[in-house]
């Protein structure tokens, strides 16, 4: 890919700038080459210690310079500028080497708008140039465009409006934007001075969002936005459920299925058009491509990116040109800085008297693997320079970091007056590996129920991604359900199934059956039944029933609880089957007592307990106490009784639904004389499992015994108010030693309440 365009123009050039050597001190004006005390690609000279001082001419106020050369060979070399008519006016700053290189200046209004130029050289064998205009520079906006609230790219759906946001571009020093145009991609442009607009899209597609800026100082931005609106493509809904006829009450799975559409289209290679370039002398003349045909955000990472500049030219001296290579962000690559002298480029027509004839251009290529040297290097010994690939001046590396799309620009300027030239044709060529094949994108559906559901009456149930559902409608006629698919872009999809319910036979019945004395029955009824239609019936399971096709079958032997589900159905249309699901349950018999004798205090109540019955029943207890004079008299309900003499007590426990049961039982209870044994004086609470408590033989049957027990001095250790042998301290408690206690027993008889004190000793050894 040699050439993308051409162009071939024939126009006179312009001999009217004025060409000045930096020798003679000063220059009023406001259009004018200046170069270095070598001349015409001559190096200047040893031991320089020049001034020179630059104004602007009448009505202007500030005068800039713009270095075309800016190349000091040698450790020592220096330029020293300063903002006003003389060196005692402020510095702008010293440079050496080629930091000036392409770049501008430009004086303050304040200190007269005139610039000063001090130029001092330890040897000779270098070289400067540069242009004076008059009025701000040029430093191109550099354009940024975000979406709000969106990322790049911005996805969004059609007809969504989107707003653009500019202000965060970047002006130049004293420049303020003048107008925005704005190109959406679609074919609509608008031109505002808002650095906000906005605007949506009708279709699914890949939209670039171009910006040309335009400063107050007529300065246009060459870089491109580099931003891309994704607008969604419409989904597939196929696999989904289509339009259903079900039976009113019978259940419906429907399915939602929702594919991406995948949106292709080959990318946009308009690379723009190229401007003729003519040679005027003093002044820099540049033709611009734009390339927009590149990632977004891609840039220039190594110079193995770039293949070759190409330039079909004729002119009639090399020494008197700089071309440079200047990327979107305004960083610039020197391809040919002067040097050749008389040497020709291509088939010039070297007669001032005829300008607008243009020769026959040649070939010539500037490569980062070329193995010729530049132009110069090249041109000794030569009438014309030959067509072939050659080396730049400059590193190709200054380009790295430049933004692969935009305004890349070749600029040609003429130092000299008297020769001209044509360019026919240029391009810039970058490895074919950095261009996409194709823009594409497919919007994604998240697999969460916020992103794809389903919606309508009588929903009974979904999966857990809420693409399936069971329905169950519950009136006649047609139900329409909706199924939604929202995509990244955040747009919403829909598609309809609609389900038309008649009405089937409705199975009922009752929903528990007990089994009682191991037999039961079940019952299945139609609540709608139709005239003149038989039904079918289908149990399951089949186990322990006399039939499994009949309405009311026998249970009988089932020993577990189960359930039971009939499936009732016209003869001949099972789809309209419903069904009706029966809990079986099995009532237990009551347990009976468990003991037939038990000991108590005298004084003392004490408690029985029947035994407790199955969860989920209701049981009914009554107590006698059959040794009573009348034995018949209940006495206490509920499982437990409080017994205060001795006698022989009945529980009888009764289930009277659902099923009858019942059963008793009968104990001896005897209350005797209670003793309270010997108080020990020592224990040894050690974890051996022996004499590790303050134990009191017969205390278990004394209930609210109180407790306290005393150190040496009288300090509270242990207190219970109801002690009931359990006194057993950790070491970390209670130390080695004799403790003093006070315990008080209710002997609920004729002693009262009895007091004990004494001392006892702890050992753990």
């Amino acid at each position: 890919m040699r050439s993308l365009f051409a162009l071939i123009l024939a126009l006179p050039l312009s001999m009217g700038a004025q060409e000045v050597f930096f020798t003679e001190g000063s220059y009023t004006g406001c259009g004018a080459a200046v170069v270095d005390s070598g001349g015409n690609g001559g190096p200047y000279s040893a031991d320089e210690n020049l001034t020179f001082t630059i104004c602007p001419e009448a009505p202007e106020t500030i005068s800039n310079i713009s270095w075309l050369i800016f190349d000091l060979a040698n450790e020592g070399d220096t330029m020293f500028v300063y903002d006003g008519p003389d060196a005692n006016s402020q510095p702008m700053g010293q440079f050496t080497g080629n930091q000036l290189q392409g770049l501008s200046q430009a004086a303050s209004e304040s200190a007269g708008g005139c610039i000063t130029l001090v130029f001092t050289s330890a040897g000779a064998g270098g070289n400067f140039a540069f242009t004076v205009a008059c009025g701000e520079p040029c430093f191109p906006p550099l354009v940024v465009v975000t979406g709000q609230g969106q990322e790049n790219p911005a996805l969004v759906c059609a007809d969504e409006e989107i707003t653009f946001d500019a202000t965060q571009s970047i002006f130049g020093d004293n420049a303020l934007p003048d107008q925005y145009e704005w190109s959406f991609g679609d074919g609509e442009t608008i031109t505002t001075t808002s650095a906000v607009v906005s605007h949506s899209y009708d279709e699914a597609g890949v939209y670039r969002v171009n910006l040309l800026i335009t400063d107050n100082n007529g300065c246009e931005s060459l870089n491109l936005a580099d931003y891309f609106v994704f607008v969604s493509t419409t989904p597939d809904f196929t696999g989904t459920s289509t339009d259903v006829e079900i039976c009113l009450g019978q259940e419906v799975d429907l399915q939602g299925v929702v594919t991406a559409v995948t949106y292709e289209d080959l990318p946009d290679a308009n690379f723009g058009g190229a401007l003729f370039i003519p040679d005027v002398q003093g002044e820099c003349f540049s033709s611009d491509l734009t390339f927009q045909a590149f990632e977004a955000g891609a840039t220039v990472t190594s110079v193995n990116d770039f293949v070759e500049v190409f330039i079909n030219f004729e002119h009639s001296f090399m020494g008197d040109l700089v071309i440079s290579l200047i990327c979107p962000t305004g960083q610039s690559l020197v391809l040919h800085q002067q040097g050749g002298g008389a040497t020709f480029l291509g088939e010039p027509v070297d007669n001032d008297a005829t300008p607008d004839i243009p020769g026959v251009g040649y070939d010539y290529w500037w490569s980062p693997t070329a193995t010729n040297g530049t132009w110069a290097e090249e041109s000794a010994g030569v009438f014309t320079l030959p067509s072939d690939t050659y080396s730049a001046v400059g590193d190709w590396s200054v380009l790295e970091g430049c933004p692969l799309n935009g305004t890349w620009s070749i600029e040609l300027c003429d130092l000299f007056a008297s020769d001209n030239g044509f360019i026919f044709d240029w391009s810039l060529v970058f490895d074919e590996s950095l261009y996409p094949d194709l823009i594409t994108f497919t919007p994604s559906f998240g697999a969460e129920c916020d992103s794809t559901f389903w919606s309508g009456s009588f929903i009974t149930g979904e999966t857990e991604d809420c693409n399936g559902i069971t329905i169950e409608p519950q009136t006649l006629g047609t139900q329409t359900y909706t199924y939604t698919a929202i995509d990244n872009h955040g747009c919403t999809y829909t598609t309809e199934v609609d389900v038309n319910v008649t009405q089937g036979p409705i199975a009922a019945g009752p929903t528990v059956v007990y089994v009682c004395d191991g037999q039961a029955q079940l019952n299945a009824q139609i609540t709608n039944p139709a005239a003149g239609v038989q039904y079918t019936y289908d149990w399951t399971p089949g186990d322990f029933l006399s039939s499994t096709n009949i309405a009311n079958p026998q249970i009988n032997g089932l020993e577990d609880p189960s359930s039971y589900t009939v499936v009732v159905a016209p003869v001949g249309a099972p789809e309209c089957s419903s069904s009706w699901e029966v809990d079986v349950q099995i009532p237990q018999p009551p347990i009976p007592l468990e003991y037939d004798e038990l000991d108590a205090c005298a004084g003392s109540t004490f408690g029985i307990l029947a035994p407790d019955q199955p969860e989920g029943w209701t049981y009914v207890y009554e107590w006698v106490n059959l040794s009573a004079l009348d034995p018949t008299a209940v006495i206490g309900e509920g499982n437990n009784l409080q017994a205060s003499e001795t006698g022989n007590y009945q529980v009888t426990i009764t289930m009277e639904e659902p099923c009858f049961y019942t059963t008793s039982g009968d104990l001896d209870i005897v209350f005797n004389t209670c003793e309270l044994g010997a108080i020990p004086n020592v224990f040894t609470p050690n974890g051996d499992q022996i004499n590790d408590r303050f134990s009191i033989e017969g205390l278990q049957f004394f209930s609210g015994t109180k407790l306290r027990v005393y150190n040496r001095w009288g300090g509270l250790v242990f207190e219970s108010e109801n002690y009931q042998n359990n006194w057993s301290p950790r070491e970390s408690e209670v130390a080695e030693g004799t403790y003093y206690y006070i315990m008080e027993v209710d002997f609920r008889d004729e002693r009262g309440v009895e007091t004990f004190s004494g001392t006892v000793n702890i050992f753990r050894n």
